[in-house]
C-alpha cells in the first residue's frame, strides 16, 4: 500500500498499525494546498469466515457512520469513506500529538503523576465521553493508546471508533459479540486475543458477555486512572478474591484524598 494513491487523492506514506478490522496508514491529501496529512484505515479483517466477514464489514461501515455523526473538536473528523476495487477505506483527520502511553506508567517514565494530574485527566476524558454517550454511542475500547494529547492545545482527543456500539438497536440488530466475539478482537502490539471485544483489563465483564452499557466506558476510564496511580497496566492488576474488586489502594504509588478514592470505589470494578 505504501506509495499507492487511493480515492484519486490520498497518497499512502506510512503504515501505523493493524487492529482486528483494519490496517491504519498515514497519507497525504494531494488535492489540498500543502498536501496535509490524514489517517487512512483500510478494511483488512483478521477473519475469512463469511458470516464473521460480513459482520466485520458492518462494523467498519458503522465506524464511518458514527464518525460522521459525531461533531466534536476532541474527536477526529471523518474526511471520506469510499469503496475502491471492492476494498473499503475510511479517511479521517490526523491528530498531531501523542497518546497516553507516553504519559502513564509503566510505558512512560513520567514522574509528575500526582492527584491534581489524575483528577484533571479524569475530568478531561469525562467531558468528551459525556458527549459521546449523549449521542447514544458506547466506545467499548477506551485505553491509553486510544486517547491522544493534542499538540496544538494539549487537549484530550478520543480516537479509534472501530468497535463502537450504538445503544439503540436498529432492525433487531444482533450484538456483535454473539457473532464475532471469538474471532475479531482488538489486536495490541501484535498479540491477537481470541476471547473478547475490547482490550483485556480495560473491558468490563458485561462487555465480554455481549451486554455493553454506558458504564462499560466508565469502567475503562476508571482502569486508566488506576493505572496512573499504580503504574501497573490494567491487565496486570489483580482482583481481590474476596469481593472481586480491584485492590488499587494497595498498589497506589501516591496518597490520594478520600474524595478521589470514593469516586474510584464507586466505579463498578468487578472482575473482568
Amino acid at each position: 500500500m505504501i506509495g499507492t494513491t487511493i480515492g484519486g487523492r490520498y497518497c499512502i506514506t506510512t503504515r501505523l498499525g493493524q487492529g482486528g478490522f483494519g490496517t491504519t496508514y498515514l497519507a497525504k491529501d494531494t488535492q489540498l494546498p500543502g498536501s496535509p496529512v490524514c489517517v487512512v484505515k483500510h478494511f483488512t479483517p483478521l477473519t475469512t469466515k463469511p458470516e464473521q466477514l460480513e459482520k466485520a464489514q458492518e462494523l467498519f461501515e458503522r465506524e464511518a457512520g458514527i464518525l460522521q455523526k459525531l461533531n466534536h473538536p476532541q474527536i477526529p473528523k471523518l474526511l471520506a469513506f469510499f469503496t475502491e476495487n471492492q476494498q473499503f477505506f475510511i479517511v479521517q483527520e490526523f491528530i498531531k500529538g501523542h497518546d497516553l502511553t507516553k504519559e502513564l506508567p509503566p510505558t512512560s517514565t513520567n514522574t509528575n503523576i500526582s492527584e491534581p494530574f489524575v483528577i484533571k485527566l479524569l475530568k478531561d476524558i469525562l467531558e468528551v465521553l459525556e458527549y459521546i454517550h449523549g449521542e447514544g454511542v458506547i466506545h467499548r475500547d477506551l485505553k491509553p493508546s486510544n486517547i491522544m494529547r493534542q499538540e496544538i492545545d494539549n487537549k484530550i482527543v478520543i480516537i479509534d471508533f472501530g468497535i463502537v456500539k450504538p445503544v439503540k438497536r436498529i432492525n433487531n440488530q444482533e450484538d456483535d459479540t454473539q457473532i464475532i466475539g471469538n474471532e475479531l478482537i482488538n489486536q495490541e502490539n501484535g498479540n491477537y486475543n481470541p476471547t473478547r471485544i475490547g482490550t483485556k483489563g480495560y473491558a468490563p465483564r458485561e462487555q465480554g458477555e455481549g451486554k455493553p452499557e454506558f458504564n462499560s466506558d466508565i469502567f475503562s476510564l476508571g482502569m486508566i486512572v488506576i493505572q496512573a496511580l499504580t503504574g501497573i497496566e490494567a491487565k496486570d492488576i489483580n482482583n481481590d478474591n474476596n469481593n472481586q474488586e480491584i485492590s488499587w489502594r494497595y498498589y497506589s504509588r501516591i496518597k490520594v484524598s478520600d474524595q478521589l478514592a470514593d469516586i474510584l470505589d464507586k466505579i463498578d470494578i468487578s472482575g473482568n
